[in-house]
């Protein structure tokens, strides 16, 4: 029987329930794996989001709001638990980086991003959101649109090269 779902992530699906599971009967040792299991995943994107380099409380403020999310969930199904790991850092860690909507609509930056979002199809678009402005990784994002980690590539290649050459002038 032919299945369209990626092995390693029905693998990892299950692994995380059992996961999932431990921690929510109180069994420490499970704690400390979804820490190393996350912790560096959540301390990258705390950086990138932040703009900072020591993000260690923050780390530990997400895995405790993960472990109290988890916990204290009644669902019979199992959760996602790295969409609850993004959903809990956007939740609490307001990005600090200037997206083109909070952007000046009148500075030069953001008219040449407008510029090229304009040029591109409303899926590049969707991407580039995703990858730039929520922080989602590329799996998540192939996972959620249905699309190749090449057009993943490709789509943040031809934003970034379109953008660059605007900047560079003529």
């Amino acid at each position: 029987m032919a299945s369209d779902q990626d092995p390693e992530s029905s693998s990892n699906d299950k692994g995380f329930g059992e996961l999932v599971r431990r921690i929510k009967i109180g069994d420490q040792a499970a704690t400390g794996n979804l820490r190393s299991l996350f912790g560096e995943g959540i301390e990258f994107l705390l950086r990138r989001r932040l703009g900072k380099i020591h993000v260690s409380v923050e780390v530990a403020t997400v895995i405790e709001g993960t472990l109290r999310a988890i916990q204290t969930n009644k669902s019979s199904e199992s959760l996602n638990l790295q969409d609850l790991i993004v959903n809990i850092i956007h939740a609490q860690f307001p990005s600090s980086v200037t997206t083109v909507e909070s952007a000046r609509a009148d500075s030069p930056a953001c008219k040449m991003a407008q510029s090229v979002l304009a040029g591109m199809s409303a899926l590049e678009r969707d991407i580039l959101r995703l990858y730039y402005e929520l922080g989602v990784t590329p799996d998540a994002i192939q996972a959620r649109l249905r699309v190749g980690s090449q057009t993943i590539r490709d789509t943040l290649a031809k934003a970034r090269s379109r953008f660059f050459r605007k900047t560079a002038g003529p």
